[in-house]
């Protein structure tokens, strides 16, 4: 009996003593241990689902500011993420539809009707999305007159030939060209909405283009400048060789002369005395030493360009597959001086 009450007078203390503290939780919940006080940790963001947001809330900023494309891709990147989220689906076919791409519009819509499972309301409204966009396209049978060429219509492949079924293509002006191991087709067409055009790609082999050679266009200036400089070089070398010869010639009869007023054993211009002849003498071998020098470059020069033009022509003679001649310069003298004729 006193045990029941020492017992009972514990329970209400502790009763007591815990509504006193202002704690409103049963008593029996303060024993659960020490982590019963903490809160639960945060739970990290999905990275992926934080992209998902950020291209969706990208795209109807766009929508909202009427830039379509910039919509269609912040979409397109979102469907990636989540292809199964029928919102996006719907966006996406929207921004599609608004920039004449109706027939992507039509396959994401097909595989997205495809898939199990979805409400009713979101499958009601991809199927009438999917019918207005169908509406936009044109239905075209492609016919290639050679087996395994493969066909595309803007770039974008659609398969090989033959094609067994007829392709959806967005309306307008549409390039359609095959290629294959009997040669390649193009047709460009306007297609309407809504028509069903037959388009006939015929193979051909692709006509033979002349292919000039890139050595071509630097060889005829090469050439040209080099018989240029090395005829400049020549002449130079040929008028002051004359030149010199004839200051030579000079400086000769002056010597001749000096040499006769001066007796036998007097030299023919001593240091002592001024004699103006002697000056005249000096001057002329100056001369005619200066002639030289620039003759013998002259020739030097001139000989080397015409030496490296005559090595580049000779290699540069070549036969051609239609005239079978050589090509190359030809000099050919005339009433007027030389003229240069031959292929370049």
């Amino acid at each position: 009996m006193r045990g029941s009450k020492t017992r009972s007078c514990a329970m209400l203390v502790g009763l007591l003593l815990g509504l006193c503290s202002g704690n409103t939780t049963p008593a029996w919940a303060q024993s659960k241990g020490p982590q019963s006080g903490k809160k639960p940790a945060p739970v990290a963001p999905d990275p992926v689902m934080t992209e998902f947001d950020k291209h969706v809330q990208a795209g109807n900023e766009a929508i909202n500011s009427n830039r379509w494309e910039a919509a269609r891709q912040e979409f397109l990147k979102a469907h990636e993420l989540k292809p199964d989220d029928a919102e996006v689906v719907a966006q996406l076919v929207q921004a599609e539809i608004a920039t004449e791409r109706n027939r992507d519009a039509v396959e994401h819509l097909e595989l997205f009707l495809a898939k199990p499972g979805g409400n009713d309301a979101d499958r009601k409204m991809a199927e009438r999305l999917l019918a207005e966009a169908r509406s936009k396209l044109a239905i075209v049978t492609i016919k290639v007159n050679k087996p395994g060429a493969k066909v595309s219509v803007d770039g974008r492949m659609l398969g090989t030939s033959p094609l067994a079924d007829p392709v959806l293509v967005d309306s307008g002006r549409r390039r359609f060209e095959a290629e294959g191991p009997g040669g390649q087709a193009r047709v460009d067409m306007d297609l309407e909405p809504g028509t069903k055009p037959t388009i006939e790609l015929v193979l051909k082999a692709p006509e033979s283009k002349v292919i000039v050679k890139e050595s071509q266009s630097w060889r005829t200036p090469m050439l040209l400048t080099g018989l240029g400089i090395g005829v400049v070089g020549l002449g130079i070398g040929t008028g002051f060789s004359i030149a010199g010869r004839r200051t030579h010639a000079e400086a000769m009869a002056l010597g001749e002369e000096i040499r006769l007023s001066r007796k036998t054993s007097e030299e023919l211009c001593p240091p002592i005395g001024v004699d103006a002849r002697c000056t005249d003498l000096a001057a002329f071998e100056n001369r005619r030493d200066t002639y030289a020098n620039v003759a013998l470059a002259g020739f030097v020069v001139g000989g080397a360009v015409a030496a490296g033009t005559l090595i580049v022509w000779l290699t540069g003679l070549k036969k051609t597959a239609a005239t079978n001649k050589k090509e190359g310069i030809l000099v050919v003298p005339s009433r007027n001086g030389v003229f240069l004729t031959g292929t370049f």
